[in-house]
C-alpha cells in the first residue's frame, strides 16, 4: 500500500489497494527490467509449465494478469488524486506468485501530487510503462502488440466502466474517455488504446420487457483459443454466436 493513497483505495477501490507496494524487507522482487532484456522466456516456462504450449497464447494470458493489476489503481491514482506514480519500466519490481503471474507492483517510492493537464494525466503510464513494456515482450515471442495492446485497452475501458456503476463523479472521466475515443495522440500518434471494445447492438429473443441487448465486444482476439482447454472468451470478435451474459 502507497501510504499517500490508502484513503483512495477503500470502498469500491479496496480490491487494488495491495497490486502497489513500496520496498519490503525480505520480499522476493523481479525486476521488470530483466523480464524485458531476455528474462520473460523464464517466466512463461514457469506460468505455462509446458514448453510445447503456444508461447504466443501464452504471453497473451499472462499479459492480462500484468494489465489488470496495474493499470486500474496506476489509473485511479492519477484521475482521481493526481498522483503521478514511478512506473517506468526501469523502476518497477514484479512481485510473481506461485502461478508465475504478477501479484503485486513493487515501486521504488511512494509518487507525488502534479496538476498537469487532465487530459496527460495517463500519458506516464502510457509512454513509459504500457509501450515500452509491450514492445519488449513482444520482441522476444514475436506476437502482434495490437494483442497486448487490445488487452490493456480491455481493462482501461473496464476499469472506467467500474467507476461510473461505483458513482465515481462524471468530472472525473473524461481523460479516461479521451484515452479510449481519441485515434490520436496530442502529437498525431496513432493511439493504440483507441477503442478497444465496441458494443454491438443484437436482438433478443423470448424476453417481453426488451428487444435487444449490448454485447461488449473486443475488437481484437486474445487468441487464448490456442492453449488447451481454453475456448473463445464472452467477448471474443470470433464469437458466431454471442449470449446475452456475455454482455458485461
Amino acid at each position: 500500500m502507497i501510504p499517500a493513497l490508502a484513503p483512495l483505495f477503500s470502498g469500491p477501490l479496496q480490491p487494488f489497494s495491495t497490486m502497489l507496494r513500496l520496498p519490503k524487507a525480505g520480499e522476493e522482487v523481479v525486476p521488470l527490467s530483466r523480464v524485458l532484456a531476455g528474462g520473460l522466456t523464464e517466466v512463461l516456462q514457469n506460468y505455462g509449465g509446458d514448453p510445447d504450449l503456444d508461447q504466443r497464447a501464452l504471453l497473451s494470458v499472462w499479459s492480462k494478469y500484468y494489465f489488470s493489476r496495474l493499470i486500474p489503481p496506476v489509473a485511479a491514482a492519477s484521475l482521481l488524486r493526481r498522483w503521478r506514480l514511478p512506473v517506468a519500466v526501469d523502476q518497477l519490481g514484479l512481485v510473481l506468485n506461485d502461478a508465475w503471474v504478477p501479484e503485486a507492483f513493487v515501486l521504488p517510492h511512494g509518487g507525488e501530487a502534479f496538476a498537469e493537464d487532465p487530459l496527460d494525466v495517463l500519458q506516464p503510464l502510457v509512454l513509459e510503462n504500457l509501450r515500452p513494456f509491450i514492445e519488449g515482450v513482444c520482441a522476444q515471442v514475436k506476437l502482434s502488440p495490437k494483442v497486448l495492446w487490445s488487452n490493456a485497452g480491455n481493462y482501461l475501458e473496464w476499469f472506467v466502466g467500474e467507476l461510473r456503476k461505483a458513482g465515481f463523479p462524471a468530472s472525473t472521466l473524461p481523460p479516461f474517455d479521451h484515452w479510449l475515443e481519441q485515434p490520436y495522440d496530442a502529437q498525431g500518434v496513432r493511439n493504440p488504446l483507441f477503442k478497444p471494445v465496441i458494443y454491438v447492438e443484437l436482438p433478443l429473443a423470448g424476453d417481453a420487457a426488451r428487444t435487444s441487448w449490448q454485447w461488449r465486444q473486443r475488437r481484437v482476439c486474445c487468441i487464448r483459443y490456442r492453449l488447451p482447454d481454453e475456448d473463445l472468451c464472452s467477448n471474443c470478435p470470433l464469437l458466431k454466436d454471442p449470449q446475452p451474459e456475455a454482455s458485461g
